[in-house]
């Protein structure tokens, strides 16, 4: 039914194709960031809308040694794509100080994450993270001798779903249909 070249045209448009298609990982950290007092934050995917980034002073990432993102008790920041859309969640190193410190990560659908510990430690996170439009960031310390806390988080593991592109794949199936018909009319002129 097919020959030798319709198959290799077809093979071709479908290897372009899967081409186009997939997600990009990345990594978002502070390397090169200035201390600051607040404001938005964004790695050019992704933004935060309100974050203060701080020195490392041992708190940090101690593998980056970078500067880092902080939140004191009761401060919060919403993380969200430029320009819209969607993105998945995967690792996320944080480092809590306080004695009932939390940092609480909830998505956009109501799914939300504790993460607590004093030592400094990456957390993988699950399917819950995956095609959230935005992650809500809240740091709390219940803390009883008054001394309140922070939290400190860095090298947040994202990936982002890339752009199907219709109109070049609409000029791929037209070419790929031009091809058939000519091969076809090829066929009955011999």
């Amino acid at each position: 039914m097919f020959g030798r070249d319709t198959f290799k045209t077809l093979l071709a448009a479908s290897a372009l194709a899967l081409m186009a298609g997939g997600a990009s990982a990345a990594t978002l950290n502070f390397t090169g960031a200035t201390s600051q007092g607040g404001g938005e934050y964004s790695d050019g995917i992704l933004k935060f809308d309100d974050l203060r980034i701080v020195n490392s002073g041992g708190n940090c990432d101690s593998l980056s040694g970078a500067p880092c993102a902080a939140l004191n008790n009761n401060e919060d920041s919403l993380l969200t794509r430029i320009g819209g859309g969607t993105f998945t969640l995967t690792s996320i190193f944080y480092d809590t100080q306080g004695q009932n410190a939390v940092l609480s990560l909830l998505t956009n659908f109501g799914f939300e994450l504790l993460l607590q510990d004093t030592g400094g430690q990456t957390a993988i996170l699950g399917s819950q993270f995956a095609n959230v439009t935005s992650v809500f960031f809240r740091f709390t310390d219940n803390d009883e001798r008054g001394q309140g806390g922070n939290v400190r988080f860095d090298d947040i593991g994202y990936s982002t779903p890339a752009a199907i592109p219709l109109p070049a794949a609409g000029f791929l199936l037209i070419g790929a249909l031009g091809g058939l018909a000519a091969l076809r009319r090829r066929r009955r002129a011999v």
